[in-house]
């Protein structure tokens, strides 16, 4: 086992969890000795464990919260919102990498840009206490479970004849389909369907308790997708809500 030939795969793996996985673990996720990972990761010159510290790849970071599909958008996205990064070059490779404890202040402060959909519990380790209640929020939208999902011609067939018949809502299209309100309006516009679906009550008021409370969700982090769903309104009524109030 010592003499098998290491592939770029798993150098890349143990590159980008040098000083954040423990060796123990990445023994066992490489099925070699962990005499065999300190070895080749001296060889690598990757520096000692230890003052490989808290930083984590970007790469390992999505890939951990979920979001390693879509690697370079949300690297993007994420850089772009100010997430401080900080620039490694290992093996004549530059790597950006980021502190654990630089990320999750991060990411309190822009909870509306990540995506905690499918990032298991533990997945980076410990955890701020707020996570869990932004991975519930996010796991109800559908939209960011898949976001990519295609519309199938059959879908489109029972979209039109659906809408056709003016006896569904928005909110009534959105459980059908199992997507967001916003995805079904912008699939008719797409499709330059002239039909639209029935409007809901206008006179039905908004108590106060109920705006504070999406105004409270929203500062929390839930989309507004999520915060229709706990106060059983439509997403695109929390939208024109939250834009009149200058969020």
């Amino acid at each position: 086992m010592n003499k098998r030939k290491w592939t770029n795969e798993e150098i890349i793996y143990l590159e980008d969890s040098w000083g954040t996985v423990s060796i123990k673990t990445m023994a066992k996720k490489l099925n070699r000795t962990e005499l065999g990972i300190i070895n080749k990761a001296r060889k690598l010159k990757l520096g000692s464990f230890v003052s490989a510290g808290d930083l984590i790849s970007i790469n390992q970071l999505l890939i951990a919260i979920g979001q390693g599909n879509s690697y370079s958008w949300v690297k993007e996205k994420y850089i772009d919102n100010g997430l401080p990064v900080i620039s490694k070059t290992i093996s004549s490779k530059k790597v950006l990498k980021v502190k654990l404890d630089d990320f999750w202040k991060w990411a309190e402060q822009n909870k509306n840009v990540v995506n905690f959909a499918r990032f298991e519990k533990g997945a980076l380790g410990v955890e701020p206490e707020w996570v869990d209640e932004k991975r519930r929020a996010d796991s109800i939208n559908p939209s960011k479970h898949n976001s990519n999902r295609a519309w199938s011609n059959s879908d489109d067939i029972l979209l039109i004849s659906k809408v056709k018949s003016y006896r569904y809502s928005y909110k009534d299209l959105a459980v059908e389909f199992n997507r967001t309100e916003a995805a079904i309006k912008r699939r008719l516009y797409d499709l330059n369907v002239p039909y639209r679906p029935i409007p809901l009550d206008k006179q039905i008021k908004w108590t106060n308790e109920e705006n504070e409370k999406m105004i409270n969700l929203h500062k929390r982090g839930y989309d507004n997708y999520s915060i229709a769903k706990e106060l059983n309104k439509t997403h695109l009524s929390i939208c024109d809500r939250l834009r009149a109030r200058g969020y």
